[in-house]
């Protein structure tokens, strides 16, 4: 197959746009070839219930994507529109390279090692470089999966000072995306471990994450949390304390009593707030 070839493309950056002018806008502009938009949202949570909200602006910024042989009929028009209809608004074109960006990420991704384990991408992986026992091979996909994430390493790192509590100890992962903290707990010496999650995506990737590490005793089911009755010894959940709380009844109770939890994504802000909500 030969190697695909990469162009240049415009951006076209309208800030201080209207909102309401938003849909005519780019309705305008893809009838002029634009390859799609994209919109700079903000948006806040005020408490640990995880319902963020967008918050809504009288003026934004949008993002127009163009070949790069279409601004030079496109530029006038959009300036000629902004004119006629929204003179407060600014446009400015700036040109970007194409990338395959799956492979240029790649060249960043490198092996680290956290709390006694190597962590390697799967292009970057060799039994001869690497211990199978002490190692846990990646490859990111849809369901994340990169364990670079800030929350991913506290949560590795918690298990790793229950230490010999975790030795033959049954785990459920909840929210278990790729499931990289189940092969952890596995190489920590778990004997079961189950890992949950909501997401089809993330059974699919989960599987393909243990059989890339030979696991043994991590599966991955597609019932939900609440359809769990079993209790473990350990839980893990590695997911916004906002969800946390939303989860919290059912986490406790999959958990056995005088069990143990480790439960990451809560912001320092809200800890205090977490800690006597939770309880």
């Amino acid at each position: 197959m030969p190697k695909r070839q990469f162009s240049n493309f415009w951006e076209a950056h309208i800030e201080n746009l209207p909102a309401e002018h938003e849909p005519i806008l780019t309705a305008m502009l893809f009838k002029q070839g634009c390859s799609g938009t994209t919109q700079k949202l903000d948006f806040s949570q005020s408490n640990l219930v995880y319902d963020a909200v967008i918050e809504d602006k009288p003026f934004i910024h949008v993002v127009s994507y163009f070949q790069i042989d279409k601004k030079e009929a496109v530029a006038p028009l959009l300036q000629e529109w902004i004119w006629e209809n929204s003179p407060e608004t600014q446009v400015q074109w700036v040109m970007q390279k194409e990338k395959d960006y799956l492979e240029e990420w790649k060249k960043y991704f490198k092996p680290f090692k956290l709390a006694g384990l190597n962590f390697v991408p799967v292009w970057r992986y060799s039994s001869k470089k690497y211990k199978l026992s002490s190692s846990v091979i990646l490859e990111p996909g849809m369901a994340f999966g990169t364990g670079h994430h800030a929350t991913t390493r506290f949560a590795i790192s918690g298990l790793k000072k229950l230490g010999i509590k975790l030795k033959s100890k049954s785990v459920i992962d909840v929210g278990s995306g790729s499931g990289i903290l189940s092969v952890v707990a596995e190489r920590f010496g778990a004997a079961h471990i189950l890992a949950v999650d909501n997401d089809p995506e993330c059974w699919r990737e989960a599987k393909k994450t243990f059989n890339l590490n030979k696991t043994k005793k991590s599966k991955s089911t597609s019932k939900q949390l609440k359809e769990i009755t079993k209790q473990y010894d350990v839980t893990i959940a590695n997911i916004i304390d906002g969800v946390l709380m939303s989860l919290r009844e059912d986490l406790w109770r999959v958990t056995r009593p005088r069990g143990y939890m480790v439960l990451s994504g809560i912001l320092t802000t809200g800890a205090s707030a977490f800690i006597t909500d939770f309880s």
